[in-house]
């Protein structure tokens, strides 16, 4: 679970005016399982709210209403979350802490119709505003996104080879990842996109290759991290003949 904190606020609405927050998450992540709105921080003084609106709109399009009409006073703290087994209600919530249910749901906003699939990344933007009429200020201080990443996947395969100055192995991450070899092979980092089936060249250290003379099995050591904190390992096994 990684959290990233909006940087761009606060910010503050007056009468007939908007004002919208962004939030960048990176590529080449893991599909996320979750995303949680936290931290969402509105305040203002008197009253005179009823109309002012939030919403957040994800990389696709798709947004989500966090403030429905109803709120006279504002002074809430609250993280949003699908989950939450209480909803978002007025007035109650509008002074409030805790976790709440949005009025519409968060997922839409991080599904891709077109590759049906998750994705958390790109630009995420919270809009805050008041309509013509709703003259007393108020401000939108703090948000981030809370997101629950799938576990990176990282699977490597090999062939049957001749012996030469370097052995081949495909690798390859459902994340961006650094994959570092060993073993048998010379210490070696590789760069992979996420999906990206790459095949890493890897020079045998000259005592394994002296074995080999012959044939034989080399054994390489293969580790895959990424920028979440995956680390995985591998071991593989490459029929070598002379």
């Amino acid at each position: 679970m990684i959290t990233y904190p909006s940087t761009d606020v606060p910010k503050q609405v007056d009468d007939a005016q908007m004002v919208t927050s962004t939030l960048v998450v990176p590529s080449g992540l893991p599909a996320p399982i979750d995303i949680n709105v936290v931290g969402v921080r509105v305040s203002a003084t008197g009253m005179g709210h009823n109309s002012k609106y939030l919403f957040l709109q994800g990389p696709n399009g798709a947004v989500s209403d966090l403030l429905p009409g109803g709120c006279s006073m504002l002074g809430f703290n609250l993280t949003y979350d699908d989950a939450a087994s209480v909803p978002f209600s007025t007035p109650a919530d509008c002074t409030a802490t805790g976790t709440r249910r949005p009025v519409s749901p968060l997922a839409p906003l991080y599904y891709d119709n077109v590759d049906d699939v998750t994705k958390a990344s790109g630009t995420w933007k919270m809009t805050f505003g008041a309509p013509p009429g709703a003259a007393t200020p108020a401000n939108l201080s703090g948000w981030g996104l809370e997101v629950s990443f799938e576990p990176m996947l990282f699977s490597v395969t090999a062939k049957k080879q001749e012996l030469k100055k370097k052995l081949k192995i495909k690798a390859r991450c459902t994340a961006d990842c650094d994959v570092r070899v060993g073993g048998d092979a010379k210490g070696r980092s590789f760069a992979l996109f996420r999906g990206e089936t790459k095949t890493l060249k890897m020079p045998l250290k000259g005592n394994a290759r002296n074995r080999l003379e012959g044939g034989g099995k080399a054994k390489i050591k293969l580790e895959a991290s990424n920028d979440i904190g995956d680390l995985i390992a591998r071991k593989a096994k490459v029929k070598v003949t002379d």
